[in-house]
């Protein structure tokens, strides 16, 4: 078995072979690691995986029945009175607090009964006892006792949408931050800046936080300043050392948009 070596990064030759290559470039594999391939790749895996457990969450929890629900809030709907037929306890809990399922019967539009299935979390009523029943008018197979609800999980539960579309919206952002950097790398004009700034900001990613590097284009002049914001210690340890001696970097940018850059020297091995 061979063992585990990390990869190396791009060398000065190559970057600087790379960089004066005409446009469009090809871009080395050993070049896109070097530039966060890896960790766009992770991230894309890690929001889809995200977005899959988040996904199966909302199975579980999310009330199926809420536009039943809303249909008997907002009525026509008659009162009648049931029976409890049978009280059962789920498998779920809610803030520790088991949810029952209520099977009960109530008058229908015929002689005849209809039977219907509520919840509740934690227990209310008992097999046999007798319970006010709002039916909606139009449709009288949508019945709700009343202080029960239609579906298993509550509103509240309504919050586990949020961990399928922040898992998705990782992988969203890790595919288009790949195709930004890949279009940089490929297009990219080569522009001198220099570092004025770096300023920490309020935002984290993997408890690291982000900064802002201020840069100040050289050339061409015609072009506004940028900010570049990163979380990476070698991206911020070559930034503040550029400003520390006031030396340019040379930046990828694009006259579309000149508000993106990358900064290549920062890549080197």
């Amino acid at each position: 078995m061979r063992p585990h070596t990390k990869p190396k990064g791009i060398t000065e030759d190559e970057l600087a072979a790379f960089l004066a290559s005409p446009v469009p470039r090809t871009i080395p594999k050993s070049l896109l690691r070097a530039a966060g391939g890896g960790v766009q790749g992770f991230m894309l895996l890690f929001g889809l995986a995200f977005g899959c457990f988040g996904l199966f969450f909302c199975f579980i929890f999310l009330p199926r029945s809420l536009p039943e629900e809303w249909a008997l809030d907002r009525g026509p709907r008659v009162t009648l009175t049931g029976r409890i037929t049978e009280v059962s306890r789920t498998n779920l809990s809610i803030n520790n607090v088991k949810v029952y399922a209520y099977d009960f019967d109530y008058p229908g539009p015929a002689a005849g009964r209809l039977v219907g299935r509520n919840y509740t979390t934690g227990r209310r009523w008992s097999s046999g006892e007798r319970v006010t029943v709002e039916v909606l008018e139009n449709d009288p197979s949508v019945a709700r006792i009343q202080g029960a609800r239609l579906s298993k999980g509550s509103l509240g539960l309504l919050f586990v949408l949020v961990f399928p579309l922040v898992g998705y919206g990782l992988a969203l952002a890790a595919v288009y931050g790949g195709r930004r950097r890949k279009r940089l790398l490929t297009y990219g004009e080569l522009q001198e800046a220099r570092v004025t700034a770096i300023d920490e900001t309020a935002m984290s990613v993997n408890k690291r936080r982000v900064f802002a590097i201020r840069l100040e284009r050289i050339a061409p002049h015609d072009v506004p300043d940028l900010t570049v914001r990163t979380h990476d210690q070698k991206t911020l340890d070559f930034a503040r050392g550029r400003e520390a001696d006031g030396r340019p970097v040379y930046i990828l940018s694009h006259r579309r948009h000149p508000k993106r850059a990358l900064l290549p020297e920062a890549w080197l091995a």
